[in-house]
Parts: structure tokens; sequence; C-alpha cells
């Protein structure tokens, strides 16, 4: 069960880090400050590795970087498209039920 695990996690890692390279294409021939600014908040950094802040002195930055790049990264990969699609899914499903579904005065009843 263990290395069923581990391996679903180094699928999900590989599957994660390719996402990210292809996000680091994109900004690839943008401006310098367009790139680190995709890196930071356009999704830019992996969001299933913990981030490399080896060269930070203060030991609660580093942490806070380390972790905290992950879960900032993971919001424009992940959550902004799930959210999106639940809205597109309720914008659907609330043009069904309405009075277009309802039988007129003159029809027999479906039973």
């Amino acid at each position: 069960m263990r290395e069923q695990l581990r391996k679903a996690g180094d699928f999900l890692r590989d599957m994660d880090d390719s996402y990210t390279s292809k996000i680091n294409q994109m900004y690839s021939g943008a401006n310098p400050v367009v790139q680190a600014a995709g890196a930071m908040i356009g999704g830019g950094h992996p969001s299933l590795r913990k981030g490399d802040g080896s060269d930070i002195k203060n030991k609660h930055v580093r942490n806070l970087y380390e972790y905290g790049m992950p879960a900032v990264a993971a919001v424009p990969k992940y959550v902004l498209p799930a959210t999106g699609a639940g809205l597109a899914l309720q914008g659907l499903s609330s043009m069904f039920g309405g009075q277009a579904d309802m039988p007129e005065s003159n029809q027999l009843p479906l039973q």
C-alpha cells in the first residue's frame, strides 16, 4: 500500500512539474519582471514540491517561502480553473427547470 502511495505521489509530482514547465515556457521571451511575476503568482512554481529557500538566512522567512510558494502557485494552476468550471456548470444547470420546462395549460399531463 505504501509503495502504491509513493508511486501515485511521484506521478502527481511529475505531472505538476510538466505543467509548471509549460507555464514557464509561456513566459520565456518576456521581460524579466514578467518572468518573475509568472513564477511567483502565475503558476510557474511547482505546487507539489517544497520551494528552494536555501539562500534565505532567516528560518521563518525560509519556511514561509518553502511552503508558501507551492500553495500560492497552486491557485492559478488548479483552484481558479476549477472555480471557473464550477461557475459555468452552475450557470448551465440554472437554465433548466424554469417556465420553459413546464407543460402548457392545454396539454395532457405526463404520468
